[in-house]
Parts: structure tokens; sequence; C-alpha cells
């Protein structure tokens, strides 16, 4: 059997190390350079997910913002028809106002609790309501205005989400 000589083991062993070396450096940067695209990557994600979350918290803050100022144009509405109210039923109930209603001339031309409009000039004669009958009547009324502010409030929530939900999306086209 013959000998390897120490020299040329010694030699064989060092270049399969250093063939090693260079293999194990090799594939440490290439995983180095896999990492560093891939954080990269995640940070650009990173970078666009942060702005679309600013982009959205700016548009919902913008949305409530205005869902305040709709509601403080309806607050103000609803209290604003409430007094008109009491102040019609006061003026109602002190005789200031008097609410009537159109009736035909009676032919007898009895007058009763009628009176003609413009001195009995254009033959309109009026009755006037009770004061309970005007009381209820201007509550009714004024049950129709609060349903006509809420409707206008609704709408604009309606105006406001869709304009916001419009705005949303042309930024997320961006």
């Amino acid at each position: 059997m013959t000998s390897i000589p120490a020299r040329l083991l010694v030699s064989g062993l060092l270049m399969l190390s250093l063939v090693g070396c260079g293999y194990w450096w090799g594939d440490n940067a290439a995983t180095n350079r896999d990492k560093a695209q891939a954080l990269d990557v995640e940070r650009a994600a990173s970078a666009s997910l942060a702005y679309k979350t600013f982009s959205v918290r700016a548009t919902e803050q913008k949305s409530a913002t205005d869902m305040v100022a709709i509601s403080a144009i309806y607050q103000k509405g609803s209290s604003d028809a409430v007094s008109m109210h009491k102040d019609v039923v006061a003026r109602v109930r002190s005789g200031a106002v008097r609410l009537s209603v159109p009736t035909r001339a009676d032919p007898g031309g009895a007058a009763g609790a009628s009176a003609s409009g413009a001195g009995g000039r254009d033959g309109e004669t009026r009755t006037r309501l009770s004061d309970s009958a005007a009381e209820f009547l201007t509550g009714l009324a004024s049950e129709a205005d609060g349903v006509t502010l809420q409707l206008s409030a609704c709408q604009a929530v309606l105006d406001a989400d869709r304009t916001a939900l419009n705005h949303q999306e042309q930024k997320d086209r961006e």
C-alpha cells in the first residue's frame, strides 16, 4: 500500500477547506442578498400600508367632523322647531293668533261663529278653530317639521358618507 505524502494530504485538505469556505461564504452572501431584497419589499409594503392607514384615518376624521356638524345643525333645527311650536301654542292660547278654516257662506245669513274675510267683500267666510283643535294642528305641523328635519339630517349623512367613500376610493387608485 502506498502512503500519501503528508504534504499532499495537507495541501488537499487545505484546498478542500478553502473550497468549503468559499461555498459557505457564497451561500451566506446569496442568503443575505435574498434577505435584503425581502426586507426592501417588506419596507415598501409597510410604507404603503402606513400611507393608506393615514389616508383612511384622515378620511375617518373628516367624516366624524362632518357628522358633528350635521348633528349640530339638526339639534339647532330641532330646538328651534320646539321653541317655535311652544310660541305658536302660547299665542293661540292668548288669542293673539287665531286659526280658522274656510267655510261656505250660510245662505240664511246667520253669522254664528263665522267671520267674513276682507269685510265680507270676497264672499269667503271663515270659521275660527277651537283652541284645542288649533293646538292639535300646530302639534301635528310641528311633528311634520321634525320628520322633515330628521330626513334632511339623514340625507346629509348619506351625502357625507358617499363623498368620503368616493374620496377614499380616489386615493386608493393613486
